[in-house]
């Protein structure tokens, strides 16, 4: 009871800290205090860690493997593809009408800036809903329902989205069952993080720095166009999962508890 105790406590505070750099930045205005309470965060994480039978980071999937750098950018490129593949597509279906493209200085300094607090995101969000939850409910579930467990916490953990309603939901819930899945086949976090990095950047492409309006009657063919391209990105992870470093997390887990994919 103490050891789930501890874990749970754990997990709240990560939580808090993950939201507060960007709590901060909204109150204050302040970029400085963003990057200050990022780092914070990384500090917090390994004391959590470290008091919850850890030892470092690759306790929790950041584990520094032969080919993590190449697992990282891999993730990337499908962050940046994806996306891409799913806007384009909608604008020539007329899913979707562009009303809107920032000038060319603007761009470049949002791209920049986007980068950069995303970096946090990716890897801080990555930690807290993936690494840390699987590293832990592991001990007390199988793999599947850990998956399960941790995708509605990772759908949840994205509160400023509630008002979009049950499909938005099951679109982040899909999402985390995704994440998880890219962490289970290559034992780490990297893959995933790069995904999820270049991912939110894409967001914030197709929404800020090019604005568009969504044809409301094509709704159904915009969630259809959705779950096509997710399912497409699934099949070519495991076309490419042969070129992707393995790391070692969660290696001890019992063979009744895995999931085969």
């Amino acid at each position: 009871m103490k050891k789930l105790l501890a874990f749970i406590f754990g997990f709240l505070i990560l939580d808090l800290f993950f939201y507060l750099p960007g709590i901060v930045m909204r109150l204050a205005d302040s970029k400085a205090m963003f990057a200050i309470l990022a780092i914070v965060f990384f500090f917090i994480a390994i004391l959590v860690i470290k008091k919850t039978g850890g030892k470092n980071f690759s306790d929790i999937g950041l584990t520094k493997h032969k080919h993590w750098g190449r697992n990282l950018l891999i993730g990337f490129l499908f962050g940046v593809i994806f996306p891409s593949l799913y806007f384009l597509v909608e604008a020539n279906l007329n899913i979707v009408t562009i009303t809107n493209i920032v000038p060319g200085n603007v761009f470049l300094f949002m791209l920049l800036l986007a980068l950069l607090q995303f970096a946090y995101i990716a890897f801080a969000e990555e930690i807290v809903t993936r690494g840390y939850l699987y590293k832990h409910l592991t001990q007390y579930l199988s793999t599947r329902n850990t998956l399960i467990i941790a995708s509605i916490v990772f759908a949840s953990h994205h509160w400023q989205h509630y008002d979009q309603g049950y499909a938005e939901m099951i679109r982040l819930f899909i999402d985390g069952v995704l994440y998880g899945i890219f962490l289970l086949k290559t034992r780490s976090l990297w893959f995933g993080i790069g995904l999820h990095w270049a991912n939110n950047i894409s967001s914030v492409l197709f929404s800020q720095m090019i604005q568009f309006s969504l044809n409301d009657n094509l709704l159904w063919l915009d969630w259809t166009l959705y779950y096509i391209v997710q399912f497409t990105m699934l099949f070519t992870f495991i076309l490419v999962s042969r070129f992707l470093g393995r790391g070692n997390f969660l290696q001890n887990q019992s063979p009744k508890s895995s999931i085969g994919i």
